[in-house]
């Protein structure tokens, strides 16, 4: 697979022959290692005063060549070109799509000649055009142009028929400059790269990151749009369990279901289990208070036993308020006792996410206490991840099964993964062998690997990383730094504040995030994402803890993904992959 600048096909692009062509690119498996740049401008043509390229293949060891892409019909008659589109409209041009293409490799040609000198390697490589024609099988052939340079639908039906084309492309080129006695060198990784770097401070004006994340932001949210049809689907299923790996947009489902309940003037309690994605929640949920109460499942405990804990506060230790006992066992059982012996009116329905860390028995007893009806005739949702069981660590089955005591309900599967990358992906099936859904979002961003053997050149390394990103005009709060490990055992509150200054997520206001770049741990920002992700001190990849912790950690990031691993990781890394491709 190619790798795409831009990573994506912009929307404005209505061309649905350059769509092709791009994921022709795209999913080629022999076009791993080129580089293809897409709608590439030119400011000096060789006849205009500017040009676009269609599509420029950098391919190592193959060549560099400008393709032009002609979709819908085409004809040539006595000189003249003619195209009709899709809706049936003619347009004429005397300047065919070979002149057109044959100009911009002039032009491109010309551009490294003036950057680098006329006897410079990179100016006398191997340059070629080509002509696309996706939707047609193009048989007009013409001594104005060579026919190979010519690509049909024909070459577009075979799965390798764009690598076969421009290896074929090269060839072709090669014995034509022969015949001229011209040689040229065929590119190296290392030129192309240049070339790439050349050709992208222009490019980049297209790009920027802030457009960037603005698109894939856009394409997350209209697929997620997509998944709550499901509610529509559902509407008439008073309990519903809702299943999908991470990214497929459970949260935002559950509150597209919070504002219809308002909307219906339902009492609806919204629960979750970290609070961070409380406080969230509640800031994109305000203007619903008055029907809607959105709270962590440990805070709203606490808040209808506070008579009980203002109590035991005078006799028991700071401890024991953050011990398991108190937490899983003692702060259930005083909830329950308020809303039996007190003043409490049941909810007419209650939403919860993270679903996965409450299914216990008695957390369960404390949620059918709070709903009219109870689990088994009352009005519920519960959105649940398997794989992301950092607390209880028990069977998904066993876990459900406790719920299909106490009620029926419909389940429903979340199938599309509609804000991870593909790459994000699959970096995190090979590294937690668990699979995760279909991807939606378009984007190539690789996932980069860091390997350090000691503190120092972990910390280096992070800041390196970091210092790129704001170099790239990265927003700050854009950015979030992830370890399994807690701020005074990381190794970024180690990084110079006075340089890089970065606030710990749970000490600061969730409501003023802008231009600060945070750092959590992976339990705590379970249920967030962010942009750009940074996963730090990665020390285990195997061992079976650590698996869902990645996962949950790898699947935050909506764009770029940067893990650091100790260096003895790298030849385990490496098997997890090799044992990944021996497995497709």
């Amino acid at each position: 697979m190619a790798r795409m600048i831009p990573p994506y096909i912009s929307d404005d692009v209505k061309s649905s022959g350059e769509k092709i062509i791009f994921q022709l690119f795209e999913n080629d498996p022999d076009t791993k290692d080129w580089v293809v740049l897409h709608s590439l401008s030119l400011s000096q043509h060789v006849s205009k005063v500017s040009g676009e390229i269609d599509f420029l293949v950098l391919a190592p060891n193959v060549g560099i060549f400008v393709l032009e892409v002609k979709s819908g019909r085409v004809e040539y008659k006595d000189g003249v070109w003619c195209y009709q589109n899709r809706y049936g409209e003619k347009f004429k041009c005397m300047r065919g799509p070979f002149k057109q293409a044959e100009e911009a490799m002039f032009s491109l040609q010309n551009h490294i000649r003036n950057k680098y000198g006329p006897n410079h390697h990179l100016s006398n490589l191997l340059f070629g055009y080509g002509v696309m024609f996706p939707h047609i099988a193009y048989k007009q052939y013409s001594i104005e142009y060579d026919h190979w340079c010519v690509f049909s639908r024909e070459n577009a039906r075979s799965k390798d028929g764009i690598s076969q084309f421009i290896r074929n492309l090269s060839m072709q080129t090669k014995k034509k400059l022969a015949y001229r006695n011209i040689q040229k060198n065929l590119p190296s990784p290392k030129d192309i790269e240049k070339i790439v770097n050349l050709l992208r401070g222009d490019f980049q004006c297209a790009i920027k990151p802030k457009h960037l994340i603005e698109d894939v932001e856009a394409e997350i949210i209209k697929y997620t749009e997509e998944q709550c049809r499901a509610l529509d689907s559902l509407e008439d299923n008073p309990r519903c369990f809702f299943r999908g790996g991470a990214g497929t947009g459970k949260t935002m489902i559950a509150m597209e279901s919070a504002k219809r309940s308002a909307i219906r003037k339902q009492k609806t309690l919204f629960l979750c289990y970290n609070w961070p994605l409380a406080n969230k929640l509640k800031r994109d949920l305000k203007g619903i208070e008055n029907y809607v109460t959105v709270s962590h499942f440990h805070g709203f405990l606490s808040l209808l036993s506070e008579n009980k804990i203002s109590k035991l506060r005078k006799k028991k230790p700071n401890e024991y308020f953050n011990s398991r006992v108190y937490l899983q066992d003692d702060l259930p059982n005083f909830a329950l006792e308020s809303i039996w012996y007190g003043d409490f009116r049941p909810f007419d329905k209650i939403i919860i996410d993270e679903a996965q860390d409450l299914l216990k028995e008695n957390y369960l007893d404390v949620v059918d206490a709070l709903l009219d009806g109870g689990l088994a005739g009352g009005k519920w949702e519960m959105y649940g991840d398997f794989n992301q069981d950092l607390y209880i660590k028990q069977n998904e089955e066993v876990m459900l099964q406790l719920l299909e005591k106490r009620s029926n309900f419909t389940r429903c599967r979340l199938l599309k993964n509609c804000r991870n990358t593909k790459n994000i992906c699959i970096q995190t099936s090979l590294l937690t062998r668990l699979e995760l859904p279909e991807v939606l979002v378009r984007t190539n961003e690789m996932v980069d690997y860091y390997f350090y053997q000691n503190q120092e050149e972990h910390i280096q390394k992070v800041e390196n990383v970091l210092y790129s990103l704001k170099e790239d005009e990265i927003p700050l709060h854009h950015i979030t730094i992830l370890s399994p490990r807690s701020w005074e055992n990381s190794i970024v509150s180690k990084i110079s504040q006075q340089r890089l200054p970065i606030v710990q997520l749970e000490k600061v206001d969730m409501n003023n995030l802008m231009n600060k770049l945070t750092f959590s741990t992976i339990h705590r920002f379970k249920g967030l994402e962010n942009f750009y992700i940074l996963i730090c001190d990665i020390e285990q990849l195997t061992a079976d803890y650590i698996r869902p912790i990645l996962y949950v950690g790898m699947t935050r990031a909506k764009l770029k993904l940067d893990l650091f691993l100790n260096k003895n990781l790298e030849e385990e890394r490496n098997k997890l992959l090799l044992d990944s491709l021996k497995g497709d």
